[in-house]
């Protein structure tokens, strides 16, 4: 006998558009799963292409594969919900990454800061006249409680002259909760709501490749 499984409780988005990055597993893999069974259309962006198509597969669209350490793919990215969506209700901006080592991105910017901060300021900059033209419509940054351990060096933005990984980690979740308070100021009155959140210590694969920051990572979780 097979069991039933319980329908999703939550508001009704039959009709509404959501895109979420950061989605070929993890913390995007589940909220973007969470959003179709509510009734959205969830389209999904991610780096793996085989990862990304398996979870668009399940909820019926085309993956959108894009690499958040290089801007030109940010804005294929951006390009392509522009042309598939005639409306978006939803941009969850959830792709990130966690390094112990400094590493530059190909345009040049620290890793955490090109993925984690500079990729979706420029995506949701790409989408605002979408999400305006939507509204009601909403914004939703992956921050982090790590933002504790940051702190913006405006002479330093790009950690050259000191880098250690869950500071610049920080530090790169405190500029997502500074750019989400900016973005609420800057959208008042057109109905798009900007927020941020702290996950919580969830088994994900951030960290995954850096053996230090995914040890420490997993540890929490099975902790």
């Amino acid at each position: 006998m097979t069991a039933s499984v319980p329908p999703a409780t939550g508001p009704d988005l039959t009709g509404q558009v959501a895109f979420v990055t950061g989605a070929s597993g993890g913390i995007g893999a589940a909220a973007a799963r969470r959003l179709h069974a509510l009734g959205a259309t969830v389209h999904v962006a991610g780096r793996s292409p085989e990862r990304t198509a398996a979870v668009a597969a399940k909820l019926g669209t085309e993956p959108i594969v894009a690499d958040f350490g290089r801007l030109a793919q940010v804005r294929t990215a951006a390009a392509q919900v522009l042309e598939r969506c005639h409306r978006l209700d939803l941009l969850v901006n959830n792709a990130g990454l966690w390094v112990s080592s400094r590493l530059e991105t190909p345009d040049g910017y620290e890793l955490m800061f090109g993925v984690n901060y500079l990729a979706p300021f420029l995506l949701t900059a790409l989408l605002r006249d979408l999400l305006v033209a939507s509204a009601p419509a909403r914004v939703i940054t992956t921050a982090s409680s790590a933002n504790l351990a940051g702190y913006v060096r405006l002479s330093d933005l790009q950690a050259r002259t000191f880098f250690t990984g869950p500071t610049v980690y920080g530090t790169t979740k405190l500029e997502n909760i500074l750019f989400t308070r900016e973005l609420g100021r800057r959208l008042a009155g057109t109905g798009v709501l900007a927020t941020c959140f702290h996950p919580g210590v969830v088994a994900t694969g951030l960290g995954r490749g850096d053996l230090l920051s995914g040890a420490v990572y997993r540890s929490r979780c099975a902790g």
